[in-house]
């Protein structure tokens, strides 16, 4: 599975629109749209993703970051 990292530590910006943003940089360099979100699990607390995106909190995940890619 191959993953794209998107740091984002704007303030003013929710964890559902750094998703959106990675995802659309995801598909805009892979040609397909990711399924999986992976995010710090204090950053998902009360996301709603995009669709089609599956959240996954995980410990590994800094804050302020996502990674997003497709499930093999």
């Amino acid at each position: 599975m191959t993953y794209l990292g998107w740091f984002d530590d704007g303030k003013k910006r929710t964890t559902a629109e750094r998703i959106d943003a990675a995802a659309r940089r995801y598909e805009h360099k892979h040609g397909i749209a990711p399924t999986v979100a992976l995010v710090n699990p204090e950053d998902a607390i009360g996301v709603t993703a995009p669709l089609g995106i599956e959240i996954r909190p995980t410990s590994y995940v800094a804050r302020n970051t996502v990674y997003v890619g497709r499930d093999a």
